[in-house]
């Protein structure tokens, strides 16, 4: 084997290791978009109803002055599941319900329902177990 075999091998793994980890990277975003959902109350359905799971490709992390639906933890008020995909690129599960954050947190005499914050940690599980399983 030359040198330029092995380097063509070694692009082609990386490759293939690049390929499953965007699959278990978009298959846990569905996942996590599931558990989010489903937690989510229904009063309307209108909450319920809002959530999207987009590729974000600017990446940004910031809350702007208007209170950011997206579950982005930038700040510690906003609800945020992100995942990276790569340098440029975040999986992000968002919802554009004005009122998402109370429900997620609380407020006023409502009670918080946590829905992101309990699903969080099982999606970080669900990630951490198909990114193992990539060989």
């Amino acid at each position: 084997m030359n040198a330029n075999d092995f380097a063509n091998d070694i692009s082609e793994e990386i490759q293939a290791i690049v390929t499953q980890a965007e699959e278990a990277l978009e298959k846990t975003g569905v996942y996590g978009w599931n558990l989010v959902t489903a937690a989510t109350p229904v009063l309307t359905g209108r909450a319920r109803a809002s959530w999207l799971l987009n590729v974000d490709f600017a990446k940004d992390t910031t809350v702007p002055p208007v209170k950011s639906k997206t579950l982005v933890y930038a700040d510690p008020v906003v609800p945020k599941v992100s995942f990276d995909i790569n340098r440029n690129q975040a999986l992000v599960v968002s919802n554009n319900v004005e009122y998402i954050d109370v429900l997620e947190h609380g407020g006023g005499r409502r009670t918080a329902f946590a829905m992101v914050a309990t699903a969080k940690p099982k999606i970080d599980r669900e990630l951490n177990r198909r990114l193992k399983k990539i060989k």
